[in-house]
């Protein structure tokens, strides 16, 4: 009984991996000339829907896959975000996965749900992600990338000036009207409008448009 439920166990992951390895991007050909570190903060609230989260990820695995991925290249963190009480880290700097591997984790982060605290996901990718001891390099330009379609309940404003002053290069990504999330609060994380990309609807986050202009600015220096 063991043993079947042990191979049971086995195929049943197995067929996940297989799944999820199934929407990974194929590699492009050109990819970023430089390392960089790159942490994702994802918004991962009741507003944003599961279809709308799934559809998130794949936008992060767009802008993930136009980088050459190590240790002494570029490295990737993922953090997501929602309650008080939630803020998770699923990959940090230092865990140096293949591009599959990490394209593949990616794609398994589960979808929490939730209120909106930007602020605090804020606080946590500058007290968690960017530290030396979780892989931050002091030879690399460092970059957040921040996903969101709703207002904060908490406040932005401090957070944001703090990631910013650690020489942290901040982009946004605010997906909704002016209705849902106002454009001053996207430039108020961001630190200038030139950071902030706004699309209409959570469907564009699928479209290369978007992920191509963030990847560009990085590697391009023209941020």
């Amino acid at each position: 009984m063991k043993v079947a439920l042990g191979l049971f166990s086995a195929i049943l992951a197995a067929n996940l991996y297989l799944a999820a390895s199934q929407t990974i991007p194929p590699p492009l050909a050109v990819t970023c000339p430089y390392p960089v570190d790159l942490v994702f903060l994802i918004d991962s609230s009741e507003s944003f829907r599961t279809s709308g989260f799934e559809d998130a990820k794949t936008f992060v695995q767009s802008v993930v896959n136009y980088f050459t991925l190590g240790e002494n290249d570029t490295r990737v963190g993922v953090v997501t975000y929602s309650n008080r009480d939630a803020q998770d880290t699923h990959v940090k700097l230092n865990e140096n996965y293949t591009r599959v591997e990490l394209l593949t984790e990616i794609r398994n982060i589960i979808y929490d749900r939730g209120h909106t605290f930007t602020g605090l996901g804020l606080d946590h990718v500058r007290n968690n992600s960017f530290l030396e001891i979780n892989g931050r390099r002091n030879n690399t330009l460092d970059f957040l990338i921040v996903l969101t379609d709703d207002e904060s309940e908490d406040d932005i404003v401090r957070p944001a000036q703090l990631i910013r002053q650690m020489g942290i290069t901040v982009f946004v990504v605010g997906v909704g009207e002016e209705a849902d999330i106002k454009q001053a609060t996207l430039e108020t994380i961001a630190g200038t409008p030139n950071r902030v990309f706004r699309l209409s609807d959570h469907d564009f986050l699928t479209d290369d448009e978007h992920p191509k202009s963030i990847r560009e600015s990085i590697c391009n220096g023209e941020y």
